[in-house]
């Protein structure tokens, strides 16, 4: 059976595509073709069909190479639970698992923005804020960490800073081969080159947007189609992105004072002094 020995587990918008990019890239990694295949999201892992869906993703590595899935919905508890559970019991004590945080404030916009334009959400982001607990919840990186921590041990995570990762992608990169266990190759890293940038995207809904995400075109005809051509087709057939909304300095005051305890407890967990970004600025950097 050919399961993953890794997986990157969110968070999401933290720059986990570019991740899965940089890993497939390299040629000891087998990477699942798509990412967010979510295969340990639920309990149909557990049955054979499920498992054997599962391993499909993973069954044209080759045996010098190591394989692995990226799924932020891994880390979005309370609204997915149970994952660190299956991904012990399907694969096993010495799983690697990579989790990805960024500016909570800057993440949480980010994802609001993702749902606007993936979703059709029409909230208006203030109240968003309040009405919908998953923009903030993905972003308390401790609570997420938990789960996981408790069933594997911290040894076997990888915290990596978004930020960190924009600004020194090679040396990240670097880190992320030594704790996989593989050689270090970044030959193929496109270090200008970020993934899944919402900013400027063709805005996903509208028939052929519908379409590309139905299992007839995942199953039938995505692998036929050249890159080249789907980058042309999103860029000119769908329409532009709405502009990217921004809280204001009111709602991002309200999300910091939510956010404290769950930072101190990750400075706690992580031995960090103090965080990679600071809170106290959110306001005049991110609010209006």
């Amino acid at each position: 059976m050919t399961l993953p020995q890794f997986l990157v587990i969110g968070a999401m918008k933290a720059g986990t595509t570019t991740l899965f990019q940089d890993l497939k890239g390299h040629p000891s990694v087998y990477m699942a073709s798509d990412k967010e295949i979510n295969g340990l999201a639920d309990d149909s892992i557990f049955t054979p069909k499920g498992i054997k869906a599962y391993e499909k993703h993973f069954l044209k590595s080759e045996s010098n190479q190591i394989c692995g899935e990226g799924s932020t919905n891994y880390s979005k508890v309370p609204d997915i639970e149970n994952v660190p559970e299956r991904a012990h019991k399907i694969l096993g004590n010495d799983i690697r698992l990579i989790y990805l945080v960024r500016n909570p404030i800057a993440r949480l916009i980010s994802q609001y923005n993702h749902h606007v334009n993936v979703a059709g959400l029409t909230t208006p982001i203030d109240e968003a804020i309040h009405e919908l607990p998953r923009l903030v919840n993905y972003s308390k990186y401790a609570m997420q960490l938990q789960p996981w921590i408790s069933e594997f041990g911290l040894k076997q995570i990888k915290v990596i800073v978004f930020e960190d990762y924009v600004k020194n992608r090679v040396d990240t990169f670097t880190s992320v081969c030594n704790f996989l266990g593989i050689p270090v190759q970044v030959d193929h890293i496109e270090s200008e080159k970020a993934f899944n940038k919402g900013a400027g995207r063709p805005k996903q809904s509208g028939l052929i947007s519908d379409f590309s995400k139905g299992k007839l075109y995942h199953t039938m005809v995505r692998k036929f189609i050249p890159q080249a051509v789907k980058d042309s087709v999103r860029k000119h057939a769908l329409p532009k992105s709405e502009p990217p909304q921004q809280p204001t300095n009111t709602s991002v005051n309200w999300v910091v004072q939510q956010l404290l305890d769950d930072s101190k407890e990750l400075c706690e967990i992580l031995g960090w002094d103090t965080l990679p970004w600071n809170l106290e600025d959110a306001v005049k950097t991110y609010g209006k």
